[in-house]
């Protein structure tokens, strides 16, 4: 498939590079972290009886943090790849 090809070799180029470089240096590593945190932790804690009192916690904690950095998004946290 020829899009697939120019977007490999795209990938090979220094432009591409230097965007990659720069997207990578504005995501909040320690945000990802946390949701990533939180997820495990939900699926954890959702067998257990006490799951509405967890859940309030946590979307109270998740509240504050979207008014701290924003949603959990692809230009925050990024998207999930194997890089």
């Amino acid at each position: 498939m020829k899009i697939i090809q120019e977007i490999e070799d795209f990938e090979k180029t220094t432009e591409y590079k230097m965007i990659r470089q720069n997207y990578l240096a504005s995501l909040n590593f320690d945000y990802l972290s946390w949701i990533y945190d939180l997820g495990m932790e939900d699926q954890i804690e959702k067998r257990k009886p006490d799951y509405a009192i967890y859940t309030l916690n946590y979307i109270n904690e998740l509240v504050e943090k979207i008014h701290k950095n924003g949603l959990p998004s692809n230009r925050i946290i990024g998207i999930g790849d194997n890089l």
